[in-house]
């Protein structure tokens, strides 16, 4: 039943990474609440929270691939059910959220606060970049990707299923690259 209502709430989403990433942190609060997601409260909330934020022993009652939950993976799972019982509630299957406090508060902790992404350095991208051996066809279509990477912005799974079609060159003689697969299934070009 929990299932079906899941996959009720995802068909509005095209990407499929949004759906993996969406059905995921509900299957996590479902293993955590069973079946009583539908009559949950707000204390149960906080013991999930407060699960997740527990090093991830035998004590937890959520299955891991490493010791802890970001406070940052915490925040995105409470953001998406905080989603899916809005769902529920306007479809009437339940009259209160009992996330819609608990994930704005969260939201706005410091806890949660965004980690500055760390770049590389001149020399460390330069390495990276020398890696490839570019005596093979795979070293010199890697450089490529990696190239690809950096200097036009590309996510992994762009860069992923990018094929030699995708590189262009405008008239003036300019090359880009035409991204089919970007954020949302969009299409984007990269001048590089």
């Amino acid at each position: 039943m929990f299932e079906n209502r899941v996959e009720k709430f995802l068909s509005v989403y095209d990407s499929d990474d949004t759906k993996r990433g969406y059905r995921s942190a509900l299957r996590s609060w479902h293993l955590f609440i069973g079946e009583r997601w539908l009559e949950c409260t707000v204390d149960d909330v906080e013991d999930f929270i407060n699960n997740c934020r527990k090093d991830r022993g035998q004590e937890s009652r959520l299955p891991c691939r490493s010791n802890r939950v970001t406070p940052q993976t915490i925040k995105r799972k409470l953001i998406i059910c905080k989603m899916f019982y809005d769902y529920l509630r306007k479809r009437k299957e339940i009259s209160e959220n009992p996330f819609a406090d608990l994930a704005d508060e969260f939201d706005a902790s410091k806890e949660a606060s965004k980690r500055p992404t760390r770049a590389l350095t001149n020399e460390q991208l330069q390495q990276l970049l020398e890696g490839p051996d570019l005596r093979t066809k795979e070293g010199v279509r890697d450089r490529a990707a990696l190239a690809a990477l950096f200097a036009g912005g590309l996510r992994r799974r762009e860069a992923i299923h990018l094929t030699l079609s995708d590189c262009m060159v405008t008239g003036s003689g300019v090359p880009y690259l035409r991204i089919c697969m970007g954020k949302g299934n969009k299409y984007r070009e990269v001048v590089s």
